[in-house]
């Protein structure tokens, strides 16, 4: 069971790097035509990260008990906001952090 966790942690990260190659993809698709923009390398990247991830998650979601599996599932968002401030320099704001640690102290009271 805990290659299953392991499956399902690897699915969210692979979720936030999904979710930041298809920025990649979105802001080097401007001033191109619209089938150009999806059709570059980081959103089709992107695109077929995204569904190993739901392969992923279907395999996690069928063997983990749904308590144990959607506890993974918010740990997305603070992996996307990471990716975003280390790899695409964005700026964090205080409401983002907060965000986050509202979402951490959710995980923590739901798993109890």
């Amino acid at each position: 069971m805990t290659e299953h966790y392991a499956l399902g942690f690897l699915g969210v990260i692979l979720t936030a790097i999904g979710q930041t190659l298809l920025k990649i993809g979105s802001t080097r698709g401007k001033n191109v035509s619209l089938l150009r923009s999806f059709l570059n390398a980081f959103t089709i990247s992107a695109y077929v990260l995204l569904l190993v991830v739901t392969l992923i998650n279907l395999r996690v979601f069928a063997v983990l008990p749904l308590k144990a599996a959607v506890v993974l599932v918010p740990f997305q968002f603070i992996f996307v906001g990471a990716f975003a401030f280390f790899l695409l320099k964005e700026r964090v704001t205080r409401s983002q952090i907060l965000g986050s640690l509202i979402v951490v102290a959710g995980v923590a009271i739901f798993s109890m």
